[in-house]
């Protein structure tokens, strides 16, 4: 009989059969804790990966660029597991550093949530802090290439709805959305007033 100490609780036990020799756990409980403690937790993380794959298509889920894994909020797996904040992977990785990664019938349903709760009116309560054109301050941060093409993007999809108009009174050339069309005859108040 030969005696041993348990390598997870520690206990003291004795080997009854000494053809095996590599025994560390007192019982199958303790071998069990042991062998979860050490593999369980990866085991878990690549079964939820495993079970969004089968319960969403790839264009429902979100790929880490670091690791390769699949999530449909990619953005607190990278601070969890990389620790990075999402604006550095962001910024990384050539992603809209204002915008967040989520795929969109995800974005849909957060947009439903913030008109059903209320929160759309935070919105419009901020937007007297929202940088105004030309204002000190504007422009600090660098633009990423998302970001800088969804702009150029937005840009040319204005000028397709709206035309250009000329001021009556300095001949300064004005876009005009088209509701406002047969109104805007100034490009600004000081020529009305001109005018007038």
């Amino acid at each position: 009989m030969i005696r041993k100490k348990c390598s997870h609780c520690g206990k003291i036990f004795i080997r009854t059969n000494p053809k095996i020799r590599n025994v560390k756990f007192c019982s199958k409980q303790c071998k069990n804790k042991e062998h979860y403690k050490k593999y369980g937790a990866k085991y878990q993380r690549d079964m939820r990966e495993k079970k969004l794959l089968e319960k969403y298509s790839k264009d429902e889920l979100i790929q880490c660029k670091i690791c390769g894994k699949w999530f449909r909020q990619v953005g607190s797996h990278i601070w969890g597991e990389h620790r990075i904040t999402a604006r550095e992977y962001r910024e990384e990785y050539g992603f809209d550093v204002k915008r967040g990664q989520l795929p969109d019938d995800l974005k849909n349903l957060y947009a439903e949530q913030a008109i059903k709760c209320g929160g759309v009116k935070n919105l419009e309560i901020g937007a007297k802090f929202r940088f105004k054109k030309n204002q000190k301050g504007v422009g600090i941060y660098k633009r990423s290439e998302q970001t800088l093409k969804r702009l150029e993007k937005n840009r040319f999809n204005i000028k397709k709805k709206g035309i250009y108009k000329k001021c009556l009174v300095c001949g300064k050339e004005i876009y005009v959305m088209p509701s406002k069309i047969n109104k805007t005859k100034y490009c600004s108040i000081s020529c009305s007033n001109k005018d007038r």
